[in-house]
């Protein structure tokens, strides 16, 4: 078994994100969770970086504390080219399976000889836009869509 690494931008966390972990920590040794855009807040980014790392917390505090799950930040540098290595120079030990979407990402980290494993959006139909919509105009069904753990903080 081996060292995973995914990055997710969690705004918010929701379930399709909660599907990708579950399957990372079944498949894995260790999982890495890079939560993306940390220092960025704004519409699309309206959760801290600390909110998100609670809300995972909130699902997966057991994996934490038993060292299978290591959630850090990580800053963008929207430099395509150096994003694998700068990512690289973050991580608390080595990986070699990058989970992600379809795009650009999985091609870069096949690049630098990560295998990539990708989930695609129809395997997993949630949408964090979608989700800030309904919070937005105050629609209860963005409850169905993300851990119950995390509804206190949303």
């Amino acid at each position: 078994m081996t060292t995973a690494l995914t990055i997710m931008r969690l705004q918010p966390f929701h379930n399709g994100h909660k599907k990708i972990i579950d399957t990372m920590l079944k498949e894995n040794k260790k999982v890495i969770l890079l939560i993306g855009s940390m220092d960025l807040n704004d519409n699309k980014n309206p959760y801290s970086f600390h909110t998100r790392k609670q809300m995972i917390e909130s699902v997966y505090l057991a994996e934490i504390k038993s060292n299978k799950l290591i959630v850090q930040g990580i800053k963008d540098i929207n430099n395509p080219p150096k994003w694998v290595d700068y990512v690289k120079k973050q991580l608390p030990l080595e990986a070699s399976i990058y989970y992600c979407g379809y795009g650009q990402d999985a091609d870069l980290f096949k690049e630098k000889g990560f295998k990539v494993k990708q989930f695609s959006r129809q395997d997993l139909p949630i949408s964090g836009t979608l989700i800030r919509e309904k919070i937005k105009i105050n629609d209860p069904s963005w409850k169905q869509d993300v851990p119950p753990e995390i509804h206190f903080l949303i």
